[in-house]
C-alpha cells in the first residue's frame, strides 16, 4: 500500500497550541485523525514541519479530520 505525507508548517499552527509542548500536539493529531477519520497513520516533527503519513487511499479522511478540528 502506498502512503502521502501531509505537511504542516508549524508557524501555522492555531494560536491556542501550545508549541513548546510539541510532542502533545502530535499525539492529538494523531488521535484525531484515527477517531474522527478512521485514519491510522503515524505523525512527526522537525523544526519547521509536522509530517502525517497516512495511507493514500484515505487521504481525503485525514485531511477532513484536520480539517474539522482546524490544523489545517
Amino acid at each position: 500500500m502506498t502512503n502521502t505525507t501531509i505537511r504542516i508548517a508549524i508557524s501555522s499552527l492555531p494560536d491556542y497550541l501550545d508549541r513548546s509542548r510539541m510532542d502533545a500536539i502530535l499525539d492529538d493529531i494523531e488521535i484525531t485523525i484515527a477517531d474522527e477519520g478512521g485514519v491510522y497513520g503515524t505523525v512527526s516533527a522537525d523544526s519547521n514541519l509536522i509530517n502525517i503519513e497516512v495511507p493514500t487511499g484515505q487521504l481525503v479522511d485525514a485531511a477532513a479530520a484536520l480539517a474539522e478540528a482546524k490544523y489545517i
